[in-house]
Formats: structure tokens, C-alpha cells, sequence
């Protein structure tokens, strides 16, 4: 049998615990920009596209939890690495009201490669439980 003394701090371990990790997800990680940059031989990619740069942006979550301020600087950020590729990896909103208003307005400043810009949606952009895909179809669009 469990005693009171263990359950207690089992409870408390799980509390503190859940509060780290909702902390770091809507504090630390909304706003965590790693810039790497590594050489990759890549066999047999065309002449064209080879000692080219490319940067790839992912789960960016235009919303009311992420700053626009902080999105525009790594935009500003990535247009000074003046790259030839970009490619957005999907999540480039997340539910909020307002949103495609809110959406155009930050992403008229992203970011393009000199030689192409890619982008796929991902599933924050298909709404809750992928409910909306119209909501994604316009994203598209933008």
C-alpha cells in the first residue's frame, strides 16, 4: 500500500512536472531560434544548386501566443542570410481569432530564397483534429 508520505510527494513530483512542461511550451520554445549552419554533400544534386544556402523555417504559430514582434525579427533575421532556399515546414498558424487578417499582415513580410521558396502546411493549419480544410486551402493562398 502506498503510504500518505509517498503519494504526496508523487503528487507533487507530477504538479510540478505538468507545470514545466506547460511553462516551456508557451514560454521557452515559442521563441527558440537556432541558426546552424553545415556543409551537406548531397549525391547528386544538379550543378545549379550545389554550395547554394538554404533555410528552413518550421511551426512559426502566428497567433496571440507568439509575438508578431518576435516573428518579424526572425524574419529580418533569415532575409540577412540572404538565402537561396526557403522552405517553411508547416504550422504557420494557430487558432486564434482574427486569424487570417493576422496572418497576412506578418507573413506579407516573409522571407523568400533567391532561387525558390517552398512551403507545406501542417496540421495546426488544418484547424483541431484537422477539422478545416478550407481554413488550410486558404493558408495556402496567401
Amino acid at each position: 500500500m502506498l503510504s500518505r508520505r509517498a503519494f504526496l510527494l508523487s503528487s507533487a513530483g507530477l504538479v510540478t512536472g505538468g507545470v514545466g512542461v506547460l511553462a516551456y511550451t508557451r514560454y521557452v520554445e515559442p521563441t527558440w531560434l537556432e541558426i546552424t549552419r553545415r556543409e551537406m554533400p548531397i549525391v547528386g544534386l544538379p550543378d545549379h544548386l550545389v554550395g547554394k544556402t538554404l533555410v528552413q523555417l518550421s511551426d512559426i504559430h502566428v497567433s496571440d501566443m507568439v509575438s508578431d514582434e518576435y516573428i518579424l525579427q526572425t524574419f529580418e533575421r533569415v532575409r540577412r542570410l540572404h538565402p537561396d532556399l526557403v522552405v517553411y515546414a508547416g504550422d504557420f498558424t494557430s487558432d486564434h481569432p482574427d486569424l487570417f487578417r493576422h496572418a497576412e499582415r506578418v507573413y506579407s513580410a516573409m522571407p523568400r530564397g533567391a532561387v525558390a521558396t517552398f512551403a507545406s502546411l501542417g496540421n495546426h493549419d488544418y484547424g483541431e483534429r484537422w477539422s478545416h480544410p478550407k481554413d488550410a486551402a486558404r493558408m495556402s493562398g496567401m
